[in-house]
């Protein structure tokens, strides 16, 4: 029942069904008068303008998914040329002609990293995890013999595999932990490139002879073109800065391996053990701080990456306000490239940070992530309904406790006059 009901002293006729009923059984849609069966089997609400409408005009549609769409929506929808249903044209591929909805085109078409071109999927292939089409492949890849294996040369002159020192993108060895033992670990994850000067096998050599195998170990990552990661063991979180030696990354620098001003789009990505996180409203305050602050994160972070992304609801589906309670209830992530992701079994990951290797903002990374954890560890649950869960807040905690954060407290965003 509406609030669309003629107020009259007589038997009001329906003008579906044609019989007679009592005013308290008439709705009203478009001046004209229906009894509530008929109202509830022929007036229904579209699901793209939320209005209702007759759906004896024969000019609405039902969608693939069932929504039912009014005649004025229409145009924002597109019939599917494989399986003729209908969906939202921000969810039709046009290709060769023909129109698809996601699921036709993805039974049918595999999108190409290299030419941004939908092709056939029997014409494509998986190089690296990136999907490429036979033409692009066959241009973009050489063959090397030591190793029988492909390597894209628009990247590399000779081989990576072959070079020593570097390890596969999804290796990982038996980790070594450092430092007194805790529960919370830190482990950082820093992509570099050298610049065009400098030999790429010299740097990787350097880098073992600076931190030890059994500190870092350097691997390739597709996003850094001709760079590798130095991936660090897990250290303990409160002593990272002295074990790490930060300092040494002065000597990588000098010697021609970038990071912040490089070609690639370099990050830092920190690893924060998950077992560190006792309790689910700890664990909740850590993430709702992150997604709900994107603009402060990403002014301290020095980037904004689609490595990154705040935007909840593109990568995820679940939405900027849900991701912290999937979060705390123990629920992962479908797109590993948040700026927190959970995908992983042991460890939460920071990613929004911009590449370098100045030590000053290493040191000042570090104890950010450090103020992470604090400050939400130290939230309770009456201050997360006060809606004191706030990056102002979070400063002020810093400040207040300056000598557990020495780089981050002489900070732009953390110093006393701002």
């Amino acid at each position: 029942m509406t609030d669309n009901i003629t107020v009259i002293n007589e038997l009001v006729e329906c003008g579906e069904c044609e019989n007679d009923f009592d005013i308290i059984n008439i709705l009203i849609h478009n001046d004209n008068y229906f009894c509530t069966d008929c109202y509830d089997n022929i007036i229904v609400k579209c699901d793209d303008c939320d209005d209702e409408f007759n759906s004896n005009d024969g000019d609405d549609i039902t969608t693939g998914n069932g929504n039912r769409i009014c005649s004025d929506c229409v145009d924002n929808y597109n019939s599917c040329g494989n399986c003729g249903d209908y969906y939202h044209i921000d969810y039709i591929t046009h290709i060769d002609n023909s129109t698809y909805c996601d699921d036709c085109r993805d039974d049918n078409y595999s999108y190409c990293n290299d030419c941004n071109e939908y092709v056939e999927n029997e014409n494509c292939e998986y190089i690296d995890g990136n999907l490429f089409c036979e033409n692009c492949r066959m241009d973009r890849f050489s063959y090397c013999d030591d190793c029988d294996d492909d390597y894209d040369n628009n990247t590399y002159s000779s081989c990576p595999a072959c070079v020593s020192g570097l390890y596969d993108n999804d290796y990982t060895p038996d980790l070594m932990f450092h430092g007194t033992k805790t529960k919370l670990y830190l482990g950082m994850e820093l992509e570099a490139t050298p610049n065009s000067n400098s030999d790429r096998q010299d740097l990787i050599d350097l880098t073992y002879e600076l931190f030890g195998r059994d500190l870092v170990y350097l691997k390739r990552d597709g996003s850094v073109a001709g760079g590798f990661e130095l991936v660090t063991h897990p250290i303990n979180a409160k002593e990272f800065k002295d074990i790490f030696n930060i300092d040494k990354l002065k000597t990588l620098a000098d010697s021609g391996l970038r990071s912040w001003d490089s070609s690639s789009s370099c990050g830092i990505h920190i690893h924060f053990s998950k077992i560190a996180f006792e309790s689910t409203l700890h664990l909740y305050a850590f993430s709702a701080l992150m997604f709900n602050n994107p603009e402060f994160m990403q002014q301290f972070a020095g980037r904004e990456s689609r490595y990154a992304s705040f935007d909840g609801v593109e990568s995820t589906r679940l939405g900027n306000k849900k991701m912290a309670l999937e979060y705390a209830k123990g629920n992962k992530n479908y797109n590993r490239y948040l700026a927190l992701n959970n995908q992983n079994d042991n460890t939460i990951e920071l990613r929004i940070f911009k590449g370098s290797l100045n030590t000053e903002r290493v040191k000042c990374i570090i104890d950010f992530c450090n103020l992470l954890f604090d400050y939400t560890q130290s939230i309770t649950v009456k201050q997360l309904l006060n809606k004191e869960l706030i990056t102002d807040n979070m400063v002020e905690f810093c400040i207040s406790h300056s000598s557990n954060y020495s780089n981050l407290i002489n900070h732009i965003m953390f110093r006393k006059d701002n």
